[in-house]
Formats: structure tokens, C-alpha cells, sequence
């Protein structure tokens, strides 16, 4: 006779092992021993979670339905010690592995070189958009690699103090350097430049759904806070999106290139806290300039022009979909 078995369900286990490994994978010593938490985005989240799910399905048993709840619950204890034991092994061995990196120096060590070679040295266009590239494909990839890609500390040091000799910002020595240009120009709305897409969809868009979802997170956006955006449209994983993701802060860049390198307009030199609106941090950092406002305007309008068309196909994609749901029920 065959008895009737069920699986053994571990839901509430494995999701507080997921968050238990997610918080101790993402906390680190800072140098004075308090505990920094370090967002290393939306994909080491997932895959994080994936793991955990594995190992307990690794270990899933099955039990009969005939059993009663507490002769259930026991088996059910006693299996969970076997997963939760594996992910606490698993997560002390990538600390360690973590903490051998760091005590090495080898993120620093790798910082520096790519800083050396990409920004320090050179200040050409074509370092800064290999810059700009990597970093959008992480961004668009939910991995956050700013430790990376937070370069020119030095060129945004000589900028300032010229400018506080001369109590003006004309003719900075590093009038190109990546921070000046990411930061003012490549920047608006965050990574990719989702705020021209915010406005695109608002102008031209006719599904309520989205215009509702964008018109509640153009205000963190214009901020500068755009995870709103990327995680709920989505943005992040949407191959109709990749391009003009990684195209806008590139065209962007392009356009304010040569109007910084030749000083048609002043180098953004003065510090702006985080949080300022992305359109005006180039205003604020050239002490009010006029024209450099007019160029991270001009940056704006033609990042909703790259997505413009991208916008429209997703909207008739939705469309489509809309359309065959109506026919099925019409059936």
C-alpha cells in the first residue's frame, strides 16, 4: 500500500535565513569599528536568496499526510538544523574570504589602478565613457559597484581651490574630469537618466498604471534617487530599456564635452550635497551660471528624445497585451 507523502514546507525558515545571510553579508568593520552596511544592490539580494532556497531544497524531506501537525513540526525542526547549519558554515567562509580582500587591500589596490589609469592621468573623452559604460551596465545589472567608479577626488580638489584663488570658476585645470561630467550632466534622475524617462512617459504615455506608478516616484527622481524607478517600472533586467539606458549619460556626456573642455561654459567646481536636484547641481556648482544650467537642460531634452522611441514601443507592446486579454475574455 502507498502511502500519500507531501512536501515538507520551510517557507518561513529559508526566508529568515535569507535575511539572516543578506544582513551578515552585507555589514562590515569601518576603520574606527562601527558597522557600516554596504548596498551591494538588487542581484547579490537575489542571488543571496537563491542560494538559501537551494540549500533547503537540498535538504527538503518528504512526510505523510497522515502524520499529525506535531509529529510534523518535529521532523520539520530537525530537518531545518541541517540547511541553517550549511548557510551559516557557507556565510562564514565568504566573510572570511571578504575579510582577506579588504585586509589585503586588493578593492583598494583595484580602485587604484583603474583610477590611475581611467581618470587620474587622462582626462579624454574616451576614458570617461568607458567609465560611464561599465557603470551603466552594472547599475542596469542591479550590481552596485560605485567603490569603483567614485573617482576624481583629486581633479575635483585642484578645481575648487583655482576656483577659490580666483574666486570664480573659469578655466578649471580639470575642467573634463569624470565626477564634472557624471555628476552635472550624465546624472539627472540617477544612473541612466530615468528622469527623461519619467517625463516621456508622463507627456506621451496612456497606460494610467505607469503615469500613476512615475508621477509618485518623479519626486525621489528629481532627487536623484532613482531605485524607485528601477526596481518598480522596472527598469533593471528589461532588455527594451538597455539601450537608452546606456546611451543617454554617453550622448550626454558627448554634448558637454567640448563645452567644458574649451570653457564655452564654467567647469562645475563648488561641492553639492547629495540629494540636490540632478538638473541643478551644474548651476550650483558654478556659483549660478546661466548657460551651464542651459546645458544640463539641453542634456535633458536629449535623453527624452533617445527615449522616446523605446517608450513608445513598450507602449504599444502593453497595448497588444491588453488587447488579446480582452479577446480571450470576450470568448
Amino acid at each position: 500500500i502507498l502511502q500519500s507523502t507531501k512536501s515538507l514546507d520551510n517557507n518561513i525558515a529559508c526566508g529568515a535565513m535569507a535575511a539572516f545571510s543578506f544582513i551578515i553579508l552585507s555589514i562590515k568593520l569601518g576603520q574606527n569599528h562601527e558597522l557600516i552596511f554596504l548596498i551591494h544592490g538588487v542581484t547579490f539580494a537575489l542571488l543571496t536568496g537563491l542560494g538559501v532556497s537551494k540549500c533547503f531544497d537540498f535538504f527538503r524531506v518528504e512526510v505523510n499526510k497522515d502524520d499529525n501537525d506535531y509529529q510534523n513540526a518535529l521532523i520539520a525542526t530537525l530537518t531545518n538544523i541541517k540547511p541553517i547549519l550549511c548557510i551559516i558554515f557557507c556565510v562564514l567562509i565568504l566573510k572570511i574570504l571578504n575579510f582577506e580582500i579588504d585586509s589585503n587591500g586588493i578593492n583598494a589596490h583595484l580602485h587604484s589602478i583603474i583610477q590611475t589609469a581611467l581618470t587620474d592621468n587622462h582626462y579624454s573623452l574616451i576614458p570617461v565613457l568607458l567609465i560611464l559604460f561599465l557603470r551603466s551596465i552594472s547599475k542596469f545589472m542591479g550590481i552596485n559597484a560605485d567603490f569603483l567608479f567614485s573617482f576624481s577626488t583629486r581633479a575635483q580638489l585642484v578645481n575648487l581651490n583655482r576656483a577659490l584663488k580666483f574666486a570664480h570658476p573659469v578655466a578649471a585645470v580639470h575642467p573634463t574630469a569624470y565626477s564634472t561630467l557624471y555628476s552635472c550632466f550624465a546624472h539627472l534622475g540617477g544612473d541612466g537618466m530615468l528622469l527623461a524617462l519619467i517625463i516621456v512617459v508622463l507627456i506621451i504615455g496612456k497606460n494610467q498604471h505607469l503615469k500613476r506608478l512615475l508621477t509618485w516616484s518623479f519626486i525621489p527622481t528629481f532627487f536623484n534617487f532613482s531605485e524607485p524607478v528601477m526596481v518598480g517600472f522596472p527598469i533593471m533586467y528589461m532588455p527594451i530599456y538597455l539601450i537608452p539606458f546606456i546611451m543617454s549619460p554617453l550622448v550626454t556626456t558627448v554634448i558637454a564635452y567640448p563645452f567644458l573642455k574649451y570653457n564655452i561654459v564654467p567647469a562645475p567646481v563648488y561641492p553639492v550635497p547629495n540629494g540636490t536636484p540632478g538638473l541643478l547641481k551644474a548651476f550650483i556648482a558654478t556659483g549660478g551660471n546661466i548657460p551651464t544650467l542651459l546645458l544640463a537642460l539641453l542634456c535633458l531634452v536629449v535623453s527624452c528624445f533617445i527615449y522616446l522611441p523605446f517608450v513608445k514601443a513598450e507602449m504599444r507592446l502593453i497595448n497588444l497585451e491588453h488587447a488579446k486579454i480582452r479577446s480571450s475574455f470576450k470568448r
